[in-house]
């Protein structure tokens, strides 16, 4: 059982960390899509309703790179795509703080010592579970960064660490 109960440990801790982990990209992207939206609508609004401003001489490539900026940024708004980037984040978040629980759920029974045919079966199930996100999970960049907090969050979580 020793084995085992190493094994449900550190799925526990890595589904604790990923729930993090996934969290903040979430956070990041909203916060990413919030501020480009609020970007372009300055830029665009702003733009037209100081033409009369702008049209002096003076003003005139001030303007213009105003309008080009915000004409750049709304071209390239669909490939960034930060709102799908966004919900599916967030869907991987749910599904990891899913896991965790189930983890946690599992750990328990590990420290009560309870049947261990059960707590097999509930491990592979549970581990099938993770298999199943970890196919979901989207293709951006790895925020090492991000990964060291979350696992030194998880770490004092746990007293691991003080």
């Amino acid at each position: 059982m020793t084995v085992l109960r190493e094994e449900v440990w550190k799925k526990m801790l890595t589904a604790e960390l990923n729930e993090r982990y996934w969290q903040y990209l979430t956070q990041r992207y909203v916060k990413y899509d919030k501020w480009l939206k609020i970007f372009l609508a300055i830029m665009s609004s702003g733009t037209v309703a100081s033409w009369s401003i702008w049209k002096a001489d003076d003003y005139a490539i001030i303007w213009k790179s105003l309008s080009s900026i915000s004409a750049v940024v709304a071209m390239i708004q669909p490939f960034l795509n930060y709102a799908q980037v966004t919900k599916e984040t967030e869907q991987l978040a749910h599904k990891w703080i899913e896991l965790a629980s189930a983890y946690q759920s599992l750990w328990f029974e590990v420290e009560n010592d309870l049947d261990e045919k059960k707590i097999k079966e509930a491990y592979k199930k549970i581990e099938n579970m993770q298999v199943d996100i970890e196919k979901r999970e989207i293709k951006i960049p790895v925020d090492k960064k991000l990964i060291c907090l979350c696992q030194s969050e998880v770490k004092k979580l746990r007293g691991l660490i003080k």
